[in-house]
C-alpha cells in the first residue's frame, strides 16, 4: 500500500497541471507496466494488455499449471514485453483485440467504476478528454509489444510489434477465445508434454463475456479512437492478415 505522503506532491501537480502523475506513480509501485523484468527460458510469459480477456485467460492458466511439464506459466499483471527478454529467445503469449472495442470497453469500465484510477477523467463526458488523459487508450498494444511505453511511435514501431507477435508462442484471438484456448492447449501439450500425455488435454472452460451493457460508440467517437490509435489499428489489421497465411 502506498503511503499518502508519497503521493501528495503528485496529487498537487495533477491538480495544478491536469496531469496523471499520481496514477503513473501508483501503478509503478504496484508493478504495473514494468518493461525491465527478467525471464528464464522455462517461462511462458503472458503479456496482459488491459481489456483483452486477461482475467479469463489467467483462470485457465491456473488449470494448465497442473500440467506444467517443466514450463512456468508466468502471468505478468499489465506488463509489456521486457527489454531484457527478447521474444526471439523467450516465450510470450498475449491476447489481441480490436482496438476500437478495447478502447471503448476501457472507457466504459472507467465510467462505471468510481474506484478506477481514470474515473475522474470521465466526468467531463468527453471521450477525447479521457483518451488525452489515459495513455492506456493510446496505441497500448503497439507500446506493449515493443516495450516502448511512450507516445513516440511510428510505422517502424508497428513493424517491430508485428515481428514480435510473429515470434510469440501464442496470440489469443479475443473474438474467438474458446477456440483459441483449444488451439493453444494443443500446441502447449505437443510442445512440452511427455508423449504418453499428449491426449490427456484438460477440458477447455466455456468462458462467458461479462454482462456489461453499454451503448456502441458514435461515428464521431469512432473517429476519435481512430485518431489516437492509428498504430494499434494498423497492427491489428496486419496481425489479422498474418493469421490468414499462418
Amino acid at each position: 500500500m502506498i503511503k499518502p505522503i508519497i503521493l501528495s506532491p503528485f496529487l498537487a501537480l495533477d491538480s495544478l497541471l491536469d496531469t496523471d502523475y499520481t496514477i503513473r506513480v501508483s501503478n509503478a509501485f504496484r508493478g504495473f507496466h514494468n518493461n525491465r523484468y527478467k525471464l528464464s527460458t522455462d517461462d511462458l510469459c503472458f503479456v496482459h494488455v488491459p481489456k483483452t480477456a486477461g482475467t479469463s485467460i489467467a483462470k485457465y492458466f491456473e488449470v494448465l499449471r497442473e500440467y506444467a511439464f517443466g514450463i512456468n506459466i508466468c502471468y505478468k499483471n499489465h506488463c509489456p514485453v521486457s527489454i531484457y527478454a527478447d521474444p526471439a529467445i523467450y516465450k510470450y503469449t498475449t491476447c489481441h483485440r480490436d482496438p476500437f472495442e478495447r478502447v471503448w470497453s476501457y472507457y466504459q469500465m472507467s465510467i462505471r467504476d468510481c474506484g478506477n484510477s481514470y474515473h475522474k477523467y470521465t466526468t467531463h463526458d468527453s471521450l477525447e478528454y479521457f483518451i488525452n488523459h489515459c495513455w492506456e487508450c493510446r496505441n497500448m498494444m503497439t507500446k506493449y509489444m515493443t516495450a516502448n511505453l511512450s507516445d513516440n511511435l511510428n510505422n517502424k514501431s508497428v513493424q517491430l510489434a508485428r515481428d514480435n507477435l510473429k515470434m510469440f508462442f501464442w496470440v489469443f484471438d479475443f473474438d474467438n477465445l474458446t477456440s483459441s484456448l483449444e488451439l493453444f492447449t494443443k500446441k502447449y501439450f505437443n510442445y512440452c508434454a511427455p508423449p504418453s500425455m499428449t491426449n490427456d488435454i484438460p477440458v477447455i472452460p466455456q468462458f462467458h463475456s461479462r454482462s456489461s451493457s453499454y451503448r456502441p460508440p458514435s461515428r464521431e467517437e469512432l473517429l476519435i479512437i481512430k485518431y489516437y490509435n492509428k498504430y494499434d489499428i494498423s497492427l491489428f489489421d496486419l496481425w489479422k492478415q498474418d493469421q490468414c497465411f499462418s
